[in-house]
């Protein structure tokens, strides 16, 4: 077959179609699939794809004349703008395992995608931590990692070694790609983060240069809110707490479109007590409350109290369950303003186990 029959050929196999119908068929499916930002199946099924699709150039008249035609001017279409997940984590008080999230997704996205040639998942990323309640711990954040990959290894079926030197050596080196600030004021937060870029650009400042910035976390966003409030009524601040969260918002949303990374911000609703319901809202101004895509409501699974004239024996054949649940740490989340449905369970215990997350 010669070259212009194998074209002719090809060409009649082809369905002619414009511009405009060719960027909706890709448009779709691109969007077919679900988040896989954070390489954890039960979270990134829950983060919205918020992204718009580029806009068309207008067509423009056709004309006809017998001058020479001008050159075309092209313009490039602009890659559409997605809006990286920013996930807020959202508790009635401390202990509801929102830290403790944050250690899970940390591990998952330092962590390479291999160990020993079996795959555990990791996303071999670096990460930012904005500590702002002093309560983040490495010491902890290697429990978690380490957990981590031994259930990986027992899942694979690989039995667990007895020299550990190797997953500590692993460890040691992946905790070099998180970026820890320990800071004490609204002033020092939004400073860390106007200098941010400059610091991650750096290529002697750290050794993450050759890595993604996989998240920035905040821990958390509430942390001073109280004394910015307290500024502002005290007439010692020159602008609001409104117009304070607004620049918080505003910079962190910023490091993220230009490191194409997502942003996790725990805080709290000081007002809500012991209950848990779908109008749980931090207790931050109303400029903050726009900034998050997914608001996941955390809490520690409760244990349901001895009902009336239960007896001394069905007490008894009940306390062994409830100590089970107890002793698990399980813990739930789910989607704030969703069906009530839309969640996931996870146990603390030595490591941090999503429930349905076992495969890497």
């Amino acid at each position: 077959m010669s070259v212009e029959e194998l074209g002719r050929r090809v060409l009649r196999d082809v369905e002619e179609g414009g511009l405009d119908e060719l960027i909706k068929d890709l448009w779709k499916a691109r969007n077919a699939g679900q988040s896989m930002h954070f390489g954890i199946p039960e979270l990134d099924r829950l983060v919205p794809v918020v992204e718009q699709p580029p806009a068309l150039p207008l067509p423009q008249p056709e004309t006809f004349s017998s001058s020479p035609p001008l050159p075309v001017q092209t313009t490039a279409i602009k890659k559409p703008l997605q809006k990286m997940p920013m996930i807020e984590l959202i508790s009635s008080g401390p202990g509801a395992g929102k830290t403790s999230l944050i250690y899970y997704i940390i591990a998952v996205a330092i962590l390479p995608s291999t160990y020993s040639s079996t795959p555990i998942g990791g996303q071999s990323s670096a990460v930012v931590v904005l500590d702002t309640d002093n309560r983040f711990r490495v010491e902890r954040l290697v429990e978690v990692m380490a957990s981590y990959v031994s259930s990986r290894l027992r899942a694979a079926g690989i039995p667990q070694q007895q020299n550990t030197d190797g997953m500590r050596d692993l460890i040691h080196a992946c905790l070099a790609h998180v970026h820890i600030f320990h800071l004490q004021t609204m002033h020092s937060l939004l400073a860390t983060l106007k200098s941010l870029p400059e610091y991650l650009e750096s290529r002697t400042a750290h050794r993450s240069a050759h890595r993604r910035l996989h998240s920035i976390f905040l821990d958390s966003a509430s942390a001073f809110f109280w004394p910015t409030r307290a500024a502002e009524e005290n007439g010692t601040s020159p602008v609001t707490a409104m117009e304070t969260y607004a620049l918080l918002a505003r910079e962190l949303t910023t490091v993220s479109q230009r490191f194409c990374c997502a942003v996790v911000a725990s805080a709290w609703d000081v007002g809500a007590g012991q209950l848990f319901t779908q109008r749980l809202r931090a207790s931050l101004p109303m400029s903050w409350s726009s900034f998050p895509t997914l608001r996941l409501a955390l809490r520690r699974v409760p244990v349901p109290r001895f009902t009336v004239g239960m007896t001394v024996q069905e007490a008894e054949a009940e306390k062994e369950m409830r100590w089970g649940v107890v002793s698990r740490g399980w813990c739930e989340a789910w989607v704030l303003g969703g069906s009530g449905l839309e969640g996931f369970f996870f146990r603390v215990g030595e490591g941090v186990d999503i429930e349905g997350d076992s495969n890497p």
